[in-house]
Parts: structure tokens; sequence; C-alpha cells
């Protein structure tokens, strides 16, 4: 399988960032990367306008930029819809897993420290979001391949942390881990980046009631929801995962980074060993329950969220 994931963040209060993206088997990205092209093509026939990298954030907004400036709306909005539709019907599966930044904030207040190891919302989203991947992949007894976008301002965390992971095949295995890159935008691989970009703009766009929805323990409002996210989305439950990571589950992803070994965001790895912390050993009785419970399925409950249908969010607490 092919993972292709992008950063979410939003400059409006509630402040909110996190992971989404896609995996697609080998069919649905070669059927994403020929429909692609062909709506490049169709773009330039009909209206004479033409695209290197398609970004929504640059397309879809309410006027167009860089390559997008000057295009008349009416063709920018039918872009991003084609292009919608076209993850809609080539991808396996979609993932959001996003936080806010109060909740963050609340545990710097109390423990600086902590915060620090923590490293802000884009690990702790990013860690929560692979674990969702790698439980689907091994559904189908599959690996994954991940891609991320070369210049992207997380590319560091996002590759020190799969860098560890793929060195200990205790972890490729607990991970469901085949590979990962950092792609140049352009380049032929990156083409279906532009499926986990628009994604995660959309998120950004719909942030409101997707934590409305996350906090309060409530079904999304479809009403609520812009329409190219309800496309991306899709409506088979099956193929969507949302996560909601509250404070007490950032803290949690800290301690299952303790246990795994995985980088902290102050350059340090280790493993909790009676108690202590420690390069090896197993884990203290905290971070075994941090691990269980955010592990199992028993213990973690989705939610049914959408009018439109049922859609599986963890609100993790």
């Amino acid at each position: 399988m092919s993972g292709f994931f992008d950063g979410t963040a939003s400059p409006d209060e509630p402040k909110f960032s996190g992971v989404a993206g896609y995996l697609f088997d080998d069919d649905g990205l070669t059927r994403y990367r020929a429909g692609a092209e062909e709506i490049r093509y169709k773009i330039e026939k009909d209206f004479g306008l033409c695209f290197n990298v398609f970004h929504a954030t640059c397309c879809c907004g309410n006027s167009g930029r860089d390559e997008f400036t000057g295009w008349p709306t009416e063709v920018r909005l039918r872009l991003c819809r084609e292009m919608a539709l076209l993850a809609a019907d080539t991808r396996l599966a979609g993932f959001a897993t996003f936080a806010e930044q109060a909740d963050f904030d609340t545990i710097k207040q109390y423990d600086e420290r902590q915060a620090a190891r923590i490293g802000g919302l884009y690990p702790a989203t990013l860690l929560a979001g692979i674990e969702r991947v790698a439980s689907y992949a091994k559904q189908k007894n599959e690996r994954v391949f991940y891609r991320f976008e070369q210049g992207d301002p997380k590319q560091n965390v996002a590759d020190d942390f799969l860098t560890r992971i793929g060195s200990d095949e205790r972890l490729r295995e607990r991970f469901a881990y085949f590979s990962h890159e950092l792609v140049p935008k352009g380049h032929s691989e990156a083409v279906a980046l532009a499926a986990a970009d628009q994604l995660a703009w959309e998120c950004k766009r719909n942030f409101a009631e997707l934590l409305h929805g996350a906090v309060m323990g409530s079904y999304h409002s479809d009403d609520h929801l812009s329409e190219t996210f309800k496309i991306l989305r899709g409506r088979e439950h099956t193929r969507w995962f949302e996560t909601h990571l509250s404070e007490g589950a950032l803290n949690v992803q800290l301690l299952v980074k303790f246990f795994y070994g995985l980088p902290l965001a102050t350059g340090q790895s280790f493993f909790f060993a009676n108690g202590r912390c420690r390069m090896h050993g197993g884990p203290s009785p905290r971070a075994q329950w941090a691990i269980g419970m955010h592990s199992s399925t028993a213990a973690i409950q989705p939610r049914r969220l959408g009018t439109g249908g049922n859609y599986p969010q963890c609100s993790l607490r």
C-alpha cells in the first residue's frame, strides 16, 4: 500500500492541527495518476489554462494564488471538485487525526518539560494517525510505503520518526511499515500528494465543526461541512477514520513514544524499564497501561458521526 499524508494547521481560533491523508493500493494509485493527468488535459483544452502542481490552498480558496492567480472562480472550483471526486473514487481509505492547541497549551502550563517532549500537536497526531493507518493495513495483511512532501515545514519530524521505525523490525511490524520517502514537488511520485494536500486543507476549512463533533460527542452536521470535504470523506464508514486527541490523549502519545523508543522533540529516545527511563528493557506498569489502552480496539470505541452516514471517530481522552 502507498500512503500519502500532509499536515493540517489553522491560523484561526480555536487553533487546530493534525495529519491527514489517504492509502492507495497499486490499482487505485495508477488510476489516480491517470485521472489527474486527464483532468489537467481537460482544463487546458477547455479553458487554455495550465498548471504544474495542484495545491488546494492555492486553487480552492476565495481567490487563486501562485499558478492559479487570475483563474476564473468557476474554473478553479471545477478543478477542486474533480480532484476531490478522483481521490474519493481511487483511494482505499482516508485518515484525519487532529488536536486542539488549547489542550497542548494546558499541558504546557502545568509542565513545560512534558510539553517539550511531546513537541506539539504535529508529532502527537502523526503518531496516532500512523497507528490508525497501521491497524487498517494489518487487517489487509499489508505494509505501507509512506510519502510526505519534501520542503514541508514538518518534514524533519516525519522523517526522523519514520526512520526510527524503519530501523527496528519490531517497530516495522507494529506500524506496518515498508518504507518512506520525502518527495519533491513536481516529481512523478508526488502526484497523489495532491489528494492528501486537499484533504488536509479541507480539514482546516471545517475545523470548527470537526472539533465541535469531537468535543461534544455529537454527530457532525453535514449542513456545516463543505461539499468538498464530504466528497473527500466519502460515505463508507469502513473507509474513513477520524481521530481527535484530547489533552489526556496527547500525554498518552508521549508514553507510547517512550515505550517504543521513538524520538522525542528534545532529541531523546528511550524505553521505560522498572519504572525508570532507560535505554533498554520492558515498559513500566504506567507505560503498559498506556500502550494497552491506546492500541486496544476494546478500549477505544468509535462514535458514529455524520448525518449522511456513519463515520467512525475516536475521541481519545
